[in-house]
């Protein structure tokens, strides 16, 4: 396959590319900075991991990288977008709390930075029905779950699974749109209640991606990295 992972330089980003890549995938790491050593270092070991600047704060680097990607006539398998922040006053203050500046900047990333990304890179998707769009949000975009201890970042993620169901019925049947929840990740962004590893997370979005891991027919997109419905 041919995937593209937006936010891919560490984490999870940096253990999806690992794992695709481990199975002969080609694949596109987009990152804010394109010295990032780890991901460099990979790519001396698997050749078909290509670094590519994507800032998705920055609509030109996005543009700029689908148009580098058109001209080379590139049609992406499996796009997965997994940019995000947490910022860092966000679990030390409730809704009422947080400042404007950082309520703002986690929206600007996590929501908006999606929509900047999907507008230039769905059009290079494969439309054929095999084609595939992954949108990592989170357990905490579930509206039932109250998200107050992260209240910033729960709205960008509920806005995101929204994203991604509004996209499902603009794609209709022409490609599998999925948004789906990691699990609680050992990471820098994941909190005291952190419980897998990301390479755990990677290994089921792999499954998902390869079709080991089903998920029922007709069930909602919003999904874990197991392949089980998550609440909305």
């Amino acid at each position: 396959m041919n995937i593209v992972v937006v936010g891919a330089s560490r984490g999870l980003g940096f253990c999806l590319v690992d794992r695709f890549a481990k199975e002969g995938h080609r694949l596109v790491a987009g990152v804010r900075d394109i010295n990032n050593e780890r991901l460099n270092s990979l790519s001396k070991t698997y050749k078909d991991i290509r670094l590519m600047h994507m800032d998705v704060t920055d609509e030109e680097s996005i543009k700029e990288a689908a148009k580098r990607l058109r001209e080379e006539d590139f049609t992406i398998d499996l796009l997965i977008h997994n940019a995000g922040i947490i910022v860092d006053g966000d679990g030390d203050k409730d809704i009422l709390g947080i400042s404007v500046d950082d309520f703002r900047r986690t929206l600007e990333v996590n929501t908006t930075g999606t929509m900047i990304a999907l507008k230039y890179l769905v059009p290079l998707v494969d439309k054929s029905g095999s084609g595939q769009i992954f949108l990592i949000t989170s357990e905490a975009g579930s509206i039932t779950n109250s998200g107050s201890n992260l209240a910033a970042y729960s709205v960008s993620k509920a806005a995101q699974n929204k994203i991604a169901f509004i996209l499902k019925t603009t794609l209709a049947s022409s490609c599998r749109v999925l948004a789906i929840h990691p699990g609680r990740m050992r990471t820098d962004m994941g909190g005291p209640y952190s419980e897998i590893d990301p390479e755990e997370a990677a290994e089921g979005i792999y499954r998902l991606a390869t079709n080991k891991t089903e998920v029922r027919q007709g069930s909602s997109i919003f999904i874990d990295y197991k392949g089980q419905e998550m609440q909305i």
